[in-house]
């Protein structure tokens, strides 16, 4: 079900705008789009079906306007959310760990890979720059003939 709503605007706004009626309307609509959503008024859906948009190209039309579909209220707590597992929730410590590459013809273990590790249950996340090199050390060793390959971070990434 939808509603009818008529405004009355100035002729001298089109002529300005140099916009006709129809451009005029979709650009209200999806102002107010935009509004509700920042206000949280409205859902992405709901935001988008006002906009006469897809999901994604009204989260697409947020992103030009650099605004997140992502709801931060406390930033303390993302940030201590981010500093956790995604896992278990349980803490992260800088230290090692091995990280296994699983690939069609072989097996690349990369020993003493620096990491963020859970105390918890030993899930780690790699920052980008060590997750490049470990792409490139990857990357180095697929025409190996070996079908295991056993090797040491530091000893090719000074």
């Amino acid at each position: 079900m939808s509603l009818k709503i008529e405004i009355e605007l100035p002729e001298e706004i089109f002529l300005s705008l140099r916009l006709d009626e129809d451009e005029v309307i979709k650009e209200m609509k999806r102002t107010l789009a935009v509004k509700y959503f920042k206000e949280r008024k409205l859902s992405i859906g709901q935001s988008a079906e006002l906009a006469e948009m897809t999901e994604e190209d009204f989260i697409k039309h947020l992103g030009s306007q650099n605004i997140s579909i992502f709801n931060i209220d406390d930033l303390d707590e993302l940030k201590k959310d981010l500093g956790n597992c995604s896992i278990c929730k349980g803490d992260l410590e800088i230290g090692n760990a091995n990280h296994i590459a699983d690939l069609d013809n072989f097996i690349i273990i990369i020993k003493n890979v620096p990491a963020n590790v859970c105390k918890q249950c030993g899930e780690y996340y790699l920052e980008q720059d060590v997750a490049l090199e470990v792409e490139k050390i990857i990357d180095s060793y697929r025409e190996n003939a070996a079908e295991v390959i056993i090797i040491n971070y530091f000893d090719l990434v000074a």
